[in-house]
């Protein structure tokens, strides 16, 4: 059914945008934003060469480019059942991920299910589908390698009461089968694939550390699919899942283990109110990566102190040694390098105590490494030398970073970083955000000892001011050419406003126990566009602004739903700040991108362009 909907959905009609010209041999686009070259993350939109594909309120739209035109050639509604989240593209397919629910049978057939969808591109007006896999559990991340799709997914099964007393477990019911649907000569064909058990990797601590160690049990499944045959390997791991770094040789999976523990009291003092605290771990599980058919296989684990922040507090070397930074319970910065068989060959320990871990980034073999309190010390770290990761230099300043990213290579012995961060201010011992910041930062490898300087920085919105580039990197759209940053972004001032209980005698209304609240209205909803000059500083060169149009839907769903209609400035402002969670929301799955001279911003439910002629100036 899920098959018939979406190729009946496809309109074959195409909208003509403009005009189509002869195609462009050299493209100008931004593509995501990744961590691992050549490790390709899903994301909402995808383009290679002329061809551009993106998510837009469950409906998959494919556009046409060259240089000038532009062509919307396809528009596919997928069914009600289906939420897509993610795209990738391989050569002529598109791969769509998403989350389906189903209702429940028995009590080990988990409600979700991870769905691929590849749909070739051949004939892009004319959308037709090639595979259609599915798994058990809930969809998580994915990873594109090569021809090698890598599809996570996981579960964590909670066991009925006389299921356990009577220890009857069948493990194959709890692992996910795998259903492939395929189209042979205009009929869909299904297979159903059960696990097999010597797939199935038990990685689970042992006895004496599970006794001393918290464990949470979940499944973890890791699918590789050859999107050139369809051919399957899959890998069910039970353990405890966090963080995860792949590269083109391995694949790490962190765990978290939890130790709890009992404040002791000095000799001669009584403790009053015993205090319990937890000491967290991190254990490491590697897998190889098959050369000839890309399967994985388990090679080891470790167990560190701390916990990884995300997916940039790990990397892999050119020799195999992986490197990861961890924080622990009590604010403890610690970098650890393992070498291929996962044995901890050098640390460097007890960075910045008691300062949070805020954001990392290798480069090469350097570490750029941000902890905050109060101040926000940049740690420069070679970690060249595995046995012996060192601080090569260090630069405070009052705010914190959440992410950094290179602004070019290493030129004439300096290093560049861009800056995404929080300025803070702190008033009697409180630390508080005040804006969002952009930073220019340049390490100087030349110089003796090593030079860490800002050469810009600018506070460029208010406090309430937000971006997905905050929290999710992927968001993070940087032109190396231009020198320009594009990024979604959501501006909100802080208003204070009288509000009242109301007494009603008779036809009379009393106004009494008024206090003042603030609120948070949102001002800006899109795209900006700013450029970094030679001399450090920054020009706004555009911006796209769709809050009319989010208010605009509002009014009018508000206007349906009530008798009293929104009609004065007072009214819509009050109406943004009751939606002030929701335009939030739609923010964070919002992408800025850019084709030659057009910007635009996608969401799940916006899509806006503008024609900006900055890159091309001298363009006829």
């Amino acid at each position: 059914n899920i098959l018939t909907e979406t190729l009946s959905a496809n309109k074959a009609d195409t909208k003509k945008v403009a005009e189509s010209s002869s195609s462009e041999s050299q493209w100008e686009y931004s593509k995501t934003n990744i961590q691992k070259e050549n490790v390709d993350e899903p994301d909402i939109l995808k383009m290679s060469n002329d061809v551009f594909a993106y998510l837009h309120d469950n409906t998959i739209e494919i556009v046409k480019w060259n240089k000038e035109n532009r062509e919307l050639v396809s528009s596919t509604k997928l069914p009600e059942s289906l939420r897509a989240d993610k795209l990738l593209l391989y050569k002529n397919k598109l791969i769509v991920l998403w989350e389906r629910y189903k209702e429940n049978k028995n009590w080990y057939d988990n409600a979700s299910k991870t769905s691929v969808l590849i749909l070739n591109l051949v004939n892009p007006s004319k959308l037709s589908i090639e595979q259609f896999i599915e798994f058990n559990w809930f969809f998580d991340d994915a990873r594109l390698i090569n021809n090698i799709l890598y599809v996570f997914n996981n579960a964590q099964i909670s066991f009925p009461y006389n299921i356990m007393e009577q220890g009857d477990i069948n493990l194959k019911q709890l692992l996910p089968n795998t259903t492939t649907s395929y189209i042979d000569s205009s009929k869909i064909k299904v297979e159903n694939k059960e696990p097999k058990c010597e797939n199935v990797s038990l990685l689970l601590p042992d006895s004496s550390t599970l006794e001393k160690y918290g464990f949470n049990f979940t499944f973890q499944s890791v699918i590789s699919i050859n999107l050139d045959n369809y051919s399957t390997h899959q890998k069910f791991l039970m353990g405890s899942w966090f963080e995860r770094h792949m590269s083109q040789k391995g694949l790490y999976l962190t765990s978290q283990v939890w130790e709890e523990r009992k404040f002791k009291c000095e000799d001669g003092f009584r403790c009053w109110f015993p205090t319990y605290f937890t000491e967290n771990y991190t254990q490491i599980h590697k897998f190889n990566i098959n050369n000839k058919n890309w399967s994985l296989k388990y090679a080891g684990s470790n167990l560190i102190s701390g916990s990884p922040l995300n997916q940039y507090s790990m990397d892999e070397d050119e020799k195999w040694n992986f490197r990861i930074i961890t924080s622990d319970f009590w604010k403890w910065t610690s970098v650890f390098v393992l070498d291929k068989e996962l044995n901890v060959v050098g640390n460097l320990t007890w960075i910045q105590p008691n300062e949070q871990f805020k954001s990392s980034r290798f480069i090469g073999d350097k570490l750029y490494l941000v902890t905050f309190e109060q101040t926000d010390p940049l740690f420069v770290i070679d970690v060249s030398e595995n046995k012996s990761p060192t601080i090569l230099g260090e630069l405070k300043i009052p705010w914190f970073s959440t992410y950094l990213h290179p602004y070019g290579k290493i030129k004439n012995g300096k290093q560049l970083l861009i800056w995404v961060w929080y300025d803070t201010k702190t008033e009697e011992k409180i630390t508080k955000t005040t804006g969002l910041k952009i930073d220019v930062y340049e390490i100087d490898y030349t110089s003796n000892p090593l030079s860490v300087k800002q050469i810009w920085t600018k506070t460029i919105w208010e406090q309430w001011t937000y971006s997905p580039i905050l929290r999710n990197p992927r968001s993070f759209v940087w032109n190396e050419k231009t020198k320009e940053l594009i990024f979604p972004l959501l501006e909100t001032k802080n208003e204070k406003q009288e509000v009242c209980n109301y007494t009603y005698i008779g036809s009379l209304k009393e106004k009494n126990n008024c206090y003042e609240r603030q609120f948070n209205t949102p001002t800006f909803y899109w795209t900006k566009v700013l450029t970094l000059k030679e001399n450090w500083a920054i020009e706004e060169k555009d911006s796209i602004n769709a809050l009319p149009n989010i208010l605009e839907s509002l009014i009018e769903e508000y206007n349906n739903k009530n008798e009293n209609k929104i009609s004065t400035d007072e009214d819509k402002k009050q109406l943004l700040r009751l939606n002030d969670w929701e335009v939030q929301n739609k923010i964070e799955n919002s992408r800025a991108w850019y084709v030659w001279t057009n910007y635009f911003n996608i969401d799940r439910y916006w899509y806006r362009e503008k024609e900006l002629n900055i890159r091309f100036p001298n363009n006829k």
